[in-house]
């Protein structure tokens, strides 16, 4: 996972945080991108990692 390196980086980091933060708390069980659906939970885990490595 990582986030699009043709956007403006710190906008986009900073749009991720704030996704995350609408996250909290929310009882969800799939995930859908473009290509595929995946579990929450483990979508979650590597999101929080992108963003822990985003900082």
């Amino acid at each position: 996972m990582r986030f699009n390196p043709y956007g403006p980086g710190a906008k986009t980091v900073e749009g991720g945080r704030h996704i995350r933060e609408l996250l909290a708390g929310r009882d969800l069980k799939k995930v859908c991108g473009v290509d595929y659906v995946m579990d929450f939970n483990d979508w979650l885990r590597k999101f929080d990692a992108l963003l822990v490595a985003n900082r």
